[in-house]
């Protein structure tokens, strides 16, 4: 997780609905498709249902460790070029890497980059001399974030969450909720699962359960049925449970059409060498 990032719970109201399609989110600068230097990949938004593309791994697993944080609401990648003055009075702009809206309104601007380049670029001084120049419409603070503040069980174990909060709930999750309270002290997940039906049918609630706080894992490591946990003492609200937001679309005004495709964009025809 980023450093000294707000913990601030809060809530937002969902609408239920049927399967909404992912859309593409915006950026002010466009990632491309494909790069020799960096890996290109996505991450899907549970709350708004928006893939954020990014650039690098870098990059993609702070995605995964921001939305490991129940407070964050939504992250968006490339969100807006920062003017500023470096360090000899030269005009220059940086595009903010991510950006994470947490429920409580606010917003935290993040520079991800490989440890080695951080180093390299005094990573921490540029950080400083561009919060001097962000607005807080853009960021209310400033910090960075490397390969070294997010260790490969935490990357894994925020992937595994992600993905637990896009499934359609089931009788599963209301029964864990009803009997959290009925646990005493620290239980293996695998006997946790037991008691609720076994196997995967019951190992994705409690992932969920974990993210949302009804659960604390007590043990370090992968999320895993030898991982113990405890009731937090107090059932969470499950902010994901409805589905994603409905209408929400980064592209375009709610309600309107999708742009059409332009057969004669070069991005299109840098494409058209792909075969099925």
């Amino acid at each position: 997780m980023p450093r000294n990032s707000p913990s601030k719970k809060g809530t937002q109201s969902r609408s239920p609905g049927g399967v909404t399609p992912v859309r593409a989110g915006a950026a002010v600068r466009r990632v491309p498709d494909r790069s020799k230097r960096n890996e290109i990949g996505y991450v899907i938004c549970p709350r708004t249902n928006v893939a954020i593309k990014t650039e690098g791994s870098t990059e993609h697993n702070a995605v995964l460790s921001l939305y490991s944080d129940p407070t964050v609401a939504r992250v968006t990648t490339q969100y807006a070029r920062i003017h500023y003055l470096d360090m000899e009075g030269t005009a220059r702009h940086h595009t903010l890497d991510l950006r994470a809206e947490y429920h409580n309104g606010f917003a935290w601007g993040l520079l991800a980059k490989r440890d080695s380049e951080a180093v390299e670029n005094d990573l921490r001084t540029f950080t400083k001399n561009l919060a001097k120049y962000t607005p807080t419409s853009v960021a209310n603070k400033l910090t960075w974030i490397t390969e070294r503040d997010m260790p490969e069980y935490e990357i894994r174990n925020s992937a595994a969450m992600l993905s637990c909060r896009r499934d359609a709930r089931t009788a599963v999750d209301v029964k864990l909720a009803e009997m959290a309270s009925s646990l005493d002290g620290d239980i293996l997940i695998s006997e946790l699962c037991a008691m609720l039906g076994g196997g995967r049918v019951a190992f994705r609630p409690v992932v969920r359960a974990i993210f949302y706080g009804t659960l604390e894992c007590v043990s370090d490591g992968l999320i895993a049925p030898d991982s113990k946990v405890r009731f937090s003492g107090e059932v969470m609200l499950d902010l994901d449970a409805a589905g994603p937001l409905p209408g929400f679309d980064l592209n375009r005004p709610a309600g309107a059409p999708p742009k059409p495709v332009d057969p004669t964009s070069p991005i299109r025809k840098r494409r058209s060498h792909r075969t099925a």
